[in-house]
């Protein structure tokens, strides 16, 4: 196991947002965190990465109590991408570049050049590698964060919701470049995701949260009416395309 939570509660102030979360991940295993806005979805995350704090319970990756570990070496061991993204005047190979400080001595060495050059290589960035981010598109954004968290070189990817504002197009791209990661370069992604299909076609299990607790942990297979019905408040019909459960919103 890549990762596992056993008990994880946290509480803004007298608020309690995550109750008793356990789960385990996989190596190579892509998770999607499903549920209603304000359900805990980025202060999962959060606490995962050690942004936030947890009240209570226990947080291991590859076996190591991530309390005993330092902010650098969790940073060599997951990378995480927020919402909302810094666009500061700086090009798009200064930007990844800033992923390896986890892995810097005093100087930028010759390996950290060659870690950023083979990663903008594979997402297919090199034409952009000298443009100002603040200059990019949305789409484009998102991979030269996804760049950035890559040469961290890490076991996990902690995604927060990465295709949010984007158009179809570069949903498809963003997600089919996470799926690509995760089976082919040794990557475990956990990410949380507002469109139930796309999360359907590109995950590989579900965690849907209710109530600030895990409400159903399943594969697509087992994914229904009911449960929908029961997290979102809203019915919908569930029609299959090839392997894939296709969720419809119920005319209103």
């Amino acid at each position: 196991m890549i990762l596992r939570l056993e008990k994880v509660e946290f509480n803004y102030a007298s608020r309690n947002i995550l109750n008793g979360i356990s789960f385990t991940l996989k190596s190579n295993e892509i998770i999607a965190l499903l549920g209603p806005n304000g359900v805990g979805k980025t202060t999962l995350l959060k606490c995962i990465n050690r942004i936030l704090k947890i009240r209570s319970g226990s947080i291991f990756i590859d076996e190591e109590d991530l309390n005993t570990l330092g902010g650098r070496a969790i940073a060599q061991k997951m990378g995480y991408v927020a919402q909302r993204n810094d666009t500061a005047r700086q090009t798009v190979f200064d930007a990844v570049l800033l992923g390896r400080q986890p892995h810097m001595g005093f100087r930028i060495s010759q390996k950290d050049m060659l870690t950023v050059s083979a990663i903008l290589q594979r997402l297919n960035l090199n034409d952009l590698s000298l443009r100002y981010i603040d200059e990019l598109s949305g789409g484009e954004l998102q991979k030269v964060c996804i760049a950035r968290a890559l040469v961290q070189e890490p076991k996990l990817l902690l995604l927060d919701e990465p295709t949010t504002s984007l158009d179809l197009k570069n949903q498809i791209e963003i997600l089919a470049l996470i799926k690509e990661i995760a089976t082919g370069h040794d990557v475990s992604v956990i990410m949380s995701v507002h469109d139930l299909n796309m999360a359907i076609h590109y995950a590989d299990r579900f965690i849907f949260l209710k109530d600030n607790v895990i409400f159903a942990v399943c594969t697509k297979n087992d994914i229904t009416e009911k449960l929908i019905q029961e997290v979102y408040g809203i019915d919908v019909s569930i029609h299959y395309t090839e392997e894939y459960p296709v969720v419809i919103p119920a005319k209103y």
